[in-house]
């Protein structure tokens, strides 16, 4: 069986979760499968940036002092004068 770019022995069989009879044996089986690859020191890497993607609309402020660890979605707030003129500037996208 080929499991995560693994060739794992054939013993795993079949390990797709809707083939499996109960929920105690995906447990059973995923756990297994954990300490195999905790075993052979497995590495998934993962890709990551220093900064955050975010689309929106120009309508909110934001604070002078930003968070430092986070994006701080929860401390911005709309600007009413920005929100009035936001349909006009949608407008002139056309």
């Amino acid at each position: 069986m080929r499991a995560i770019g693994l060739d794992l022995p054939d013993k795993w069989g079949n390990t797709h979760a809707h083939d499996l009879p109960d929920r105690e044996s995906l447990i059973h089986r995923t756990r297994a499968l954990d300490r195999v690859l905790l075993w052979g020191h497995y590495i998934i890497p993962q890709w990551h940036i220093s900064n955050y993607r975010v689309a929106y609309w120009d309508k909110f402020a934001t604070p002078k002092i930003r968070p430092k660890y986070s994006l701080g979605l929860n401390s911005w707030w709309i600007n009413p004068r920005l929100e009035a003129s936001l349909d006009d500037r949608k407008r002139g996208l056309r």
